[in-house]
């Protein structure tokens, strides 16, 4: 079990980088694996946010991580950006790999938070989510991944609530797999 670490929504970096994410940099807390025509995508809860890694039938891998900053990040630093440098959505096409990323933050008032994060909570298809311990007893943190796979393309989002400021972070990533002769 984590203990409590009291993080902001403007902390939060974004990477995207070419090979696998490091696991020893990282706590995985939940995972699943996405089977698409031309290749999967590897979903994790971290110990501070989420990571996709998706990996192309002809053997390309790129990740994409979203995460407040530790010192086992350190040796990526140079692959990350602000979350808020990231607002614009940003995409690339590599091979048989196409991929858009695009997020906001969402400010609410306390009652409408505490209404959301509790949906995010709760189970469904297609839904991963992980449930942070928090400060003294209060209702700790949530990040939730949806998805949904037609094919060769996969649409997932993620929300991650911080309950000391009233926000959820959503992110939006489109990856499309092409298969050989395509």
């Amino acid at each position: 079990m984590l203990s409590y670490v009291e993080q902001r929504s403007t902390d939060l970096l974004f990477y995207l980088m070419e090979g696998p994410l490091p696991r020893g940099s990282v706590q995985v807390m939940a995972e699943t694996t996405l089977r698409l025509e031309g290749g999967s995508i590897r979903l994790g809860i971290i110990g501070s946010s989420h990571f996709l890694e998706i990996e192309t039938s002809d053997g390309t891998t790129v990740t994409e991580l979203l995460s407040c900053p530790r010192p086992s990040l350190e040796p990526l630093a140079g692959r990350a950006r602000a979350l808020e440098a990231a607002k614009a959505p940003l995409g690339f096409s590599r091979g048989r790999l196409y991929y858009r990323f695009s997020s906001h933050i969402e400010s609410l008032d306390p009652e409408r938070f505490r209404r959301e994060a509790a949906a995010l909570e709760e189970p469904a298809q297609r839904r991963l989510r992980y449930l942070f311990p928090g400060a003294d007893g209060a209702r700790g943190a949530v990040t939730c991944i949806e998805w949904e796979v037609q094919g060769h393309r996969a649409v997932v989002s993620t929300h991650h609530t911080f309950p000391g400021e009233s926000r959820i972070v959503h992110t939006r990533s489109v990856i499309q797999l092409a298969t050989a002769g395509a």
